[in-house]
Order: structure tokens, then C-alpha cells, then sequence
């Protein structure tokens, strides 16, 4: 009798039997990881040993396939190299066209199959087609890539793909071995910490530096009085002890033990988390705005959305373990979400990355532990809703991110709970240790770790009067006094800061005397395609109708580019954007943007009985000044023309930005009605130091005699020329900054709206003529800050600067 021949059915068939090598891989993977949970320096060699092995090995899962190489970023040598090499001169063509792929993929971090052309990529391989999966550590960094290659096209399947990817989250838990030889011994790290311990030994015991330092070891040892910059969601004070949320959870198994025990475990945990979820909705519900419960229905949509399901189902099919295939799904949602223009619906992927968290931790029947104290910090590199709402809502003070928008659901609903967010702090969670002391001042977009006794006073007695002023509001009715008058009877006009629509209504509050700066590029962040005129319109008339009949605003055109990029506006990248291509010199370049936001503003303030105020960002020179309003004019002719109805007076003004303006005063204050001083900016350019560095926050000082002189010649200038003068930078919202401002003459001031109650008591308290005659003779000196001085000044004259 002839044996019977293998066939489709009998389950032997190529494909099945690639998909068991597969498998087989991850079991070796596994194997590797309990043979080498903690690699010491003299087994690193081995552990190099095995793991080459198995990327080896790894071309078994793809035969014909004629080149397959892992590459790292940092390494410009492929760690290993399989398939059919023809020559030494064809294996480095391709190694060099792996590297050219794999920069593309460390900076999209997302899959790339290139063929044909390659686009734009500088290949030296004309033919064929180029696929790279990207490896990704906890924080989706890519820690390198798989860079295949094959002379058919046809070759590169949905199969292949989906297997590779497999194969690269496998092989994610491995990478950190990689480093292992670079890593101190436990040998070594004793001899350190014993060669450091006379030090600790010094200081006085029973203190908390003390117990701290000789409980934990020197590697981990974060200095006291750091400091975190960041970017401020809404504002704040926030004073609590540090919870890290969302430390890396290692994955015990890569390898499924079988699909039906992985399917019945997955469908288990789903099931158990969403019950968890409709607990803490039920318990939390009081503390919740419509607003969180809407976000937390969504996350529950979300665990049954049956083609994230259907993703993790396909890993398992691919022979992953249940929680190794959550981690395949939030790897290709990522994918997915990273291709989308829109940051709000990429900002979504939060939700998914902390759901997969969740989801992976009851797959292991882990509970997340909570925090044993009334005043949290929650730390984190991301934070979704349901992650918040592992922690009873009233103990959260602050949230510190790693990355996290404003647009995100997370900043959304800590906003309506009056919760301090700082985000976009890169590397946060190297330098909090839990339970560390942390001060968030989300104003200033920093955050203070283990702070010094007495910065945690100043701050402590901010937030108690702040309690106190808005206790004042709340029992006032929330009608706000726009009169402000110093001690020697002068009238300071204070105005609020504002970027969106829904902010403005807050300026009756706080008693604002208007809006003395409305950022209008934020709402354009927001918009996923460039707004019709009719679009800018409506928002526009929105803001003024918000702001009322007597309050006027003072609208900004686009300040966009450097860091400030729209998703659809396409800018060049530039080594140092702050002073490339941006605001005004933008739109002279592309006058239809000052035309249709022209035009915008004309017509929301047709019926506007007080002037329009429109200012430019970034002017440089007096001609540019010139050349846009030519735009504004003939903008204004061309409505009337057409019988729209356009306000009668228009007022025209400039931010005072760029120092070379300083030396065009005059001919400034001939053209414009107004002028607006950006003291960030002002500051930046004036003493050549970035902003946004840590490594120069607070190097310089504002209350310097150089930065005095300049704010006192600006407001000469335009006394002189009887031109309105105002500040609208974070000096303006500073009460000793703010003192010195007035005193040099500058009587309007603007600033975030909470701000506006500490200045009412600051300058009711002032007498200018009394710090004027003291400021200018301070002013004379050399000395690098007058900080002490007039803090001193203030406390000998009752002046109130807290």
C-alpha cells in the first residue's frame, strides 16, 4: 500500500510548519530569560553566547528570505546576519541600506515595507523590497529592528509581517541584556557603596537624609533639591509624596503553553476588568465630573472593541503568550495611531497603552498597589483614565508625566478637577523615587523633588492664600473687581492671558480688566485641517461675545512653528527654530494666513462697539511692520467693498520679542498703536539662553540692572510717544517682577487669570513713589540680581508678594 501523501489537510503544510519554529523560538526566548534574570558582568559572555544562537536561528522562520539582519541604532555593526550572501560587497550593500531603513524606522517607530523607488530614502538597492519591524523597550523607544530583504516583492505578506512582529516582541524582553557588561557587578556595587559609606556616616542620624541614603544604594540615589521642567496643563499648586504609576511589568512568558488555555485566560481577564471598572465607576461617581464618567464609558467600549480582540487573538495565534499578544496589539494600535495627522485621536493611544497595562496585570492576577498617604503625586511616563481611577480621586494633588498634550483625555478631566498636571518631562521617573516629596508649580511648568525647608514654606503659604482668594471668590459671588489702584493713587490695569474660547468666560472671575493676550495658534493646534474663514470667524466672534461689550481683546496672530507646529502645516526643520522660520516671517511668506485670519477678525468684530486690538508676534524689523499692514488695509477695503460690516476702529500693535527692536523705538512707536513686551522671549534672545533648558533655568535673572534698563527704556520710548504699553510675559505674574514693572512705568499687565487676585493685593500695597527713586538708583549697580533688595524692600514697606 502506498503511503499517503501530506497534504493541506493533514496539517503539515509549510506554512504550519514555520508557525511551530516560531513557537519553538519563543520557548527558547523564555529559557533565556530564566537562565539570565540577572546578568552579572561574568556572564555576560555566555548570555552573548546564547542569545546570537538564537538570532541565528531565527532565519529558520524564513527560508527564502535573501537577507535578514538585527540592527541597533547606536551600534553601527549589525549584531548578526542571515540569509543567502552572495559576497562580501553584497552583505555591506545591504547592511548599509538596513541602516539608511532603520533611521527612517527609529524615527516614524512604526513598520516600514519600502520597494520599488524607495521614496525618499537613500538606498543603494534599486530593486526588490526592504521590510523593518522596530524592537520597543516599556516606553516605546526603539532599541533597534529586524531589516529583511527579498528580490520579490510578492514575498512580503501580511504573514511575514504579523511574524516578524511576533518575533520582535519576543525578543523586546532580551534587549536589556544587551547592555549587560556594561552594568556594574553586585560585587562592585557593594565596594561603591561601602567606599561611600564614612560620608553618609557623617551626617547626623535620625534624620530623614540619613535613613534615606543608607537604605538604598548609591546607583539609585536621587540628589535632594532637583528640579523637573516641563509643560504646564492648566495651573496650580499641587504639594504631595511621590507614587510612581506604571513601572515596567515584566512578562513571565512569551511562548502560549496552548491557544485554548491563552484564548479561555484572555477572555477571563477582560471580563474581570471590566467588572473592576464598573466598581471603581460606581465608587468614584461622586467625585467625577460628566466629563471623566463619559471618558471612563469609553475605556469600558474599548475592552470590547472586537478589533483590538481580534489583535490579541491573532498573537496568540501566532503562538504568543496572552500577555506577550496584549503587548503585540498595543504595539500595532501604535502603528496604527502614529500615522494619523489629528493629536487628538493619536493622543488616544494613552488610553490603549494604559488599558494593555491593566489588562496584562490581570492576566498575571497582579492587583496595582495603592498608596498609603492622603497626598499623592502620581508619577508617570503615561497615564490613561482608567489608570487615575486606581486611586481614590480626592488624595491626588499633582500628576507629573513623561509625555501626555493638552488635548489629551487625562489633562481634559484633570482640569475639571482642579488637579495640577506638569507633562512632557522627559526622564521624570529616573528622578523620583517613590515616596519623595514633590511640589508641582504647573504656572511655571516645574516641579521641585525633595524640596529645601524653605521652599517648601514659600510654597505651602502660596497655597494657602490661594485656598483663601478663592474662598474670597466663591463667597463673593464670582463677580470680580476690574478696579486696581496703588498706595499713591495710580490706576494698574490687569488683564488675562487666554489661548481658548472656553478660558475666556474665567476673566469675570477673576476680575480681569480684559484679555491682554489671546493666543490663537492654540485653537489651530486643536483643528486637524487649516479653518475656513467662516470656522475663524465663529471662534472668534465667540471670544468677544465671552469677553462683553466693555472688555476688549488683544488678539495675536499665528505664532506657529518652532515649537509650535500645526499637523497639517508643513515646516522645514531647522538645527534652531526659535529663531528660524516662525510667526510674522511666516506669514509674510504666505500672506494668504495673515489674509484669512485678517478677515476673520474683521468680521467677528463688525459690530464691536469698543477697537479691535491685533498684535504680531516675532517683528524684527519696523518694514515688516509695514508690509502686513498693507495686508490689514487692503483686507479691510475688500470686506467693505462687499458690503460686510468691519469694525471703524482697529487698533495695531507688536509683541516686543526680538532685542533689535529696541534700537528702533522711534520709528516702532510711529507705527503701531500699542506694544506688548514678551519678557520670556525678550529674556531669551537678550541673554542667548534657551527657555526651555533646565541646565539654564534660572541662570539669569529678570530683576538684573541690564534687563531693569531695557524694560525702562522701552516704557520711555512710549511715553514719549504717547504709545499704550503693556507686559505679557511671566514677569508680569511675578509680584516682585511685577512691583519693578510698575514702578518703571508700565501700568497694564497680563497674565494667567488665577495670578490676577495675588496682584490685586500686591498692588494695593504699593506705593511707586516710594520704589521708583530706590529701583533706578539699583538699577546703576553691576551687581548679577536685585532679587534680594527689593524682596527686602517689599518686606520693610508692607508691600504683599505672596
Amino acid at each position: 500500500m502506498m503511503p499517503r501523501k501530506k497534504t493541506a489537510a493533514s496539517g503539515n503544510t509549510p506554512a504550519k510548519k514555520r508557525r511551530m519554529t516560531l513557537l519553538m523560538l519563543l520557548k527558547r526566548i523564555d529559557n533565556l530569560r530564566t537562565a539570565y534574570q540577572d546578568v552579572s558582568k561574568e556572564q555576560d559572555s555566555s548570555f552573548q553566547d546564547a542569545f546570537l544562537a538564537l538570532l541565528k536561528d531565527t532565519g529558520l522562520c524564513f527560508p527564502d528570505m535573501d537577507f535578514l539582519c538585527y540592527l541597533t541604532p547606536t551600534d553601527r555593526r549589525p549584531l548578526y546576519i542571515n540569509g543567502r550572501v552572495r559576497s562580501k560587497r553584497y552583505e555591506d550593500k545591504r547592511i548599509n541600506d538596513g541602516f539608511a531603513v532603520l533611521n527612517v524606522l527609529v524615527r516614524d517607530k512604526a513598520p516600514l515595507l519600502v520597494s520599488g523607488k524607495f521614496g525618499d530614502i537613500p538606498l543603494r538597492t534599486k530593486e526588490g523590497a526592504f521590510l523593518a519591524l522596530p524592537v520597543f523597550d516599556h516606553k516605546m523607544d526603539v532599541q533597534g529592528g529586524f531589516v529583511c530583504y527579498t528580490r520579490k516583492t510578492d514575498d512580503m505578506t501580511d504573514e511575514r509581517i504579523n511574524k516578524l512582529h511576533v518575533l520582535a516582541v519576543g525578543l523586546s524582553s532580551l534587549m536589556r541584556h544587551q547592555t549587560a557588561g556594561h552594568l556594574l557587578s553586585e560585587t562592585a556595587q557593594r565596594k561603591l557603596h561601602e567606599s561611600l559609606a564614612p560620608q553618609i556616616k557623617r551626617r547626623r542620624k535620625n534624620t530623614a537624609s540619613y535613613r534615606r541614603d543608607v537604605s538604598k544604594t548609591p546607583l539609585n540615589y536621587t540628589p535632594r533639591s532637583t528640579h523637573i521642567t516641563g509643560t504646564g496643563f492648566g495651573g496650580g499648586i499641587a504639594i504631595g509624596q511621590a507614587v510612581l504609576h506604571g513601572a515596567p511589568h515584566e512578562i513571565t512568558t512569551y511562548a502560549a503553553k496552548s491557544k485554548k488555555h491563552e484564548y479561555n485566560a484572555l477572555d477571563d481577564a477582560i471580563a474581570k476588568l471590566i467588572a473592576k471598572n464598573e466598581q471603581v465607576l460606581t465608587l468614584q461617581r461622586a467625585h467625577l465630573s460628566q466629563e471623566a464618567v463619559d471618558c471612563l464609558r469609553m475605556h469600558q467600549l474599548l475592552l470590547q472593541d472586537p478589533m483590538w480582540i481580534e489583535q490579541i487573538r491573532q498573537g496568540i495565534t501566532f503562538g504568543l503568550s496572552a500577555p506577550a499578544a496584549v503587548e503585540f496589539a498595543r504595539q500595532k494600535t501604535y502603528f496604527t495611531l502614529a500615522k494619523v495627522a489629528d493629536p487628538y485621536i493619536r493622543d488616544r493611544f494613552s488610553d490603549i497603552n494604559d488599558l494593555s497595562d491593566k489588562l496584562r496585570l490581570a492576566l498575571d492576577n497582579i492587583d496595582t498597589e495603592t498608596a498609603n498617604t492622603d497626598e499623592i503625586i502620581l508619577v508617570a511616563h503615561n497615564l490613561g483614565v482608567s489608570g487615575l481611577m486606581e486611586y481614590a480621586l480626592e488624595t491626588i494633588k499633582g500628576i507629573i508625566l513623561e509625555t501626555g498634550s493638552i488635548s489629551s483625555h487625562i489633562a481634559i478631566i484633570a482640569g475639571t478637577m482642579d488637579i495640577p498636571i506638569l507633562g512632557q518631562c522627559a526622564g521624570a521617573m529616573r528622578h523620583v523615587n517613590p515616596g519623595d516629596r514633590i511640589i508641582i508649580d504647573s504656572d511655571q511648568s516645574v516641579a521641585f523633588v525633595l524640596p529645601e525647608a524653605h521652599t517648601l514654606r514659600l510654597y505651602k503659604r502660596k497655597k494657602a492664600q490661594i485656598r483663601q482668594r478663592e474662598r474670597h471668590l466663591s463667597l463673593s459671588g464670582r463677580q470680580g473687581n476690574a478696579d486696581c489702584t496703588t498706595r499713591d493713587g495710580t490706576k494698574i490695569s490687569l488683564y488675562m492671558n487666554a489661548g481658548l474660547p472656553s478660558e475666556v468666560a474665567l476673566m469675570h472671575d477673576y476680575g480681569a480688566a480684559g484679555i491682554g493676550l489671546f493666543r490663537t495658534e492654540l485653537t489651530f493646534m486643536g483643528w486637524t485641517r487649516y479653518p475656513s474663514v467662516a470656522k475663524q470667524t465663529e471662534m472668534y466672534r465667540k471670544v468677544l461675545d465671552q469677553a462683553g461689550a466693555e472688555k476688549p481683546v488683544f488678539f495675536r496672530t499665528l505664532d506657529i512653528g518652532g515649537d509650535k507646529p500645526l499637523p497639517y502645516f508643513e515646516a522645514p526643520t531647522e538645527e534652531n527654530p526659535a529663531l528660524g522660520w516662525r510667526a510674522v516671517r511666516i506669514g509674510i511668506d504666505r500672506p494668504a494666513i495673515l489674509r484669512t485670519q485678517f478677515s476673520a477678525f474683521l468680521q467677528a468684530a463688525g459690530n464691536y462697539k469698543i477697537p479691535l486690538h491685533i498684535m504680531l508676534p516675532l517683528v524684527t524689523e519696523v518694514e515688516e511692520i509695514r508690509h502686513v499692514k498693507t495686508i490689514l488695509r487692503a483686507t479691510k477695503e475688500r470686506l467693505a467693498a462687499k458690503g460686510r460690516d468691519v469694525p471703524e476702529n482697529v487698533k495695531f500693535g507688536v509683541m516686543l520679542e526680538v532685542p533689535s527692536l529696541l534700537w528702533q523705538m522711534d520709528a516702532l512707536c510711529r507705527e503701531v498703536d500699542f506694544i506688548s513686551v514678551g519678557t520670556n522671549d525678550l529674556m531669551q534672545y537678550i541673554f542667548a539662553a534657551d527657555r526651555g533648558s533646565a541646565l539654564m533655568h534660572g541662570r539669569y535673572e529678570f530683576l538684573s540692572p541690564p534687563m531693569l534698563r531695557i524694560m525702562k527704556h522701552v516704557a520711555d520710548s512710549c511715553k514719549k510717544h504717547g504709545t499704550e504699553l503693556s507686559v505679557c510675559g511671566e514677569a508680569a505674574a511675578q509680584p516682585l517682577e511685577a512691583a519693578a514693572l510698575i514702578a518703571l512705568g508700565y501700568t497694564r499687565l497680563s497674565m494667567p487669570g488665577a495670578r490676577i487676585p495675588l496682584m490685586h493685593n500686591m498692588c494695593g500695597s504699593l506705593d511707586i513713589t516710594l520704589l521708583k527713586p530706590y529701583i533706578e538708583k539699583l538699577m546703576q549697580t553691576e551687581e548679577h540680581s536685585l532679587r534680594v533688595e527689593l524682596h527686602a524692600f517689599a518686606q520693610d514697606h508692607g508691600i504683599s508678594t505672596v
